[in-house]
């Protein structure tokens, strides 16, 4: 069955824990957005604050950062169970998924509607999950690019054990494209927080990719 994940994007530690105690009621797994004002334009928490969160709920960390080594380990004693990093922000990939490995958390590799998956196989291959953009990488509530879908089946071809989702413009409808097109995830900000309650939000896409 697809998974819905709910996804937090905010620059306020208290919006943050206020928000995962809501999810606490009806989820399993978030998706944590970290954004540092440099890869994307806008900033959200980051590893201090995260470290502070209180919550029983499992998370992944989404890595909208340039990376290094220093940020790596910082995120990498959080409580999240996949860091999900985009290859253009390290100055060495390679090294960056054997410092994932070894904090103990799974590898996720993103990628922008612009990204090649043929560009990025060597570290797919690696990986534990794939997360592909249908909106440009930063912010909520942006239109639905449809023409990423067919990246999960060529990224199931390069490693067909990967867990690949859709991130960006998910809501009732656009959710059973995902699922349809073979995504085993969905990642949906602004269609739960801005439905009638989370909860709602929430059910309405769960009854749009089991329709799917």
């Amino acid at each position: 069955m697809v998974e819905v994940i709910p996804g937090i994007q905010t620059n306020s530690f208290e919006d943050t824990q206020e928000k995962l105690d809501i999810l606490s009621k009806f989820a399993k797994l978030v998706h944590i957005d970290v954004c540092d004002g440099r890869f994307v334009p806008n900033l959200t928490i980051g590893a201090a604050e995260i470290l502070k969160l209180k919550t029983n709920l499992d998370y992944n960390l989404h890595l909208m950062i340039k990376l290094d080594g220093e940020q790596i380990f910082q995120y990498g004693r959080t409580r999240a169970k996949a860091l999900i990093f985009y290859p253009k922000t390290s100055p060495d990939p390679e090294s960056t998924i054997s410092q994932i490995r070894r904090s103990g958390k799974k590898v996720g590799i993103a990628l922008d509607p612009a990204d090649s998956v043929e560009a990025l196989k060597e570290y797919l291959a690696q990986a534990d999950l794939a997360l592909i953009l249908a909106v440009l990488s930063g912010f909520a509530g942006q239109q639905f690019q449809a023409g990423v879908l067919p990246k999960i089946s060529q990224i199931k071809e390069i490693n067909p054990k990967l867990v690949v989702g859709v991130d960006g413009g998910i809501k009732v409808g656009t959710a059973s494209l995902a699922a349809v097109s073979g995504a085993d995830f969905v990642v949906a900000n602004t269609a739960i927080w801005e439905a009638r309650t989370p909860e709602v939000g929430f059910w309405a896409l769960k009854k749009d990719v089991i329709k799917s």
